[in-house]
């Protein structure tokens, strides 16, 4: 289990074994991959997209592993201006950045509505 990372330090605890830090695995996947993950940047990614990081990391000597990545992209996936895109059927995108033909699908939609609801009723009742 993964705990919430938006209020703990950067190494966080998992039942996989050793710590996961966040803060060390982001700042390879932005160096790695500036145009899916740089600074502002949350584009939908393609289905399986975690196979071919892994791939790319190994073949160029990272020490990125599927789990890493795998914790990154769930936590990234989570993101507010994720799933605004999403929700709002914007095309998925491939480890080159380019735009797949690969249509949002509908539960994919509702899923990120039902998200963005949730984050939203919790941002309204801790404000009043």
């Amino acid at each position: 289990m993964i705990e919430d990372s938006s209020s703990q330090t950067p190494a966080l605890a998992t039942s996989h074994g050793a710590p996961f830090d966040y803060e060390a695995v982001s700042e390879e996947m932005e160096s790695r991959w500036p145009h899916l993950f740089g600074h502002g940047i949350h584009l939908p990614l393609k289905v399986g997209i975690t196979k071919d990081l892994h791939q790319e990391a190994l073949a160029n000597g990272s020490s990125l592993s599927k789990r890493k990545i795998s914790l990154y992209l769930e936590r990234y996936c989570k993101d507010p201006r994720y799933l605004r895109k999403i929700a709002d059927g914007c095309a998925r995108h491939d480890i080159n950045g380019l735009a797949i033909d690969d249509d949002i699908q509908a539960r994919h939609v509702r899923n990120a509505n039902k998200h963005l609801t949730r984050l939203k009723s919790r941002s309204d009742s801790s404000e009043g």
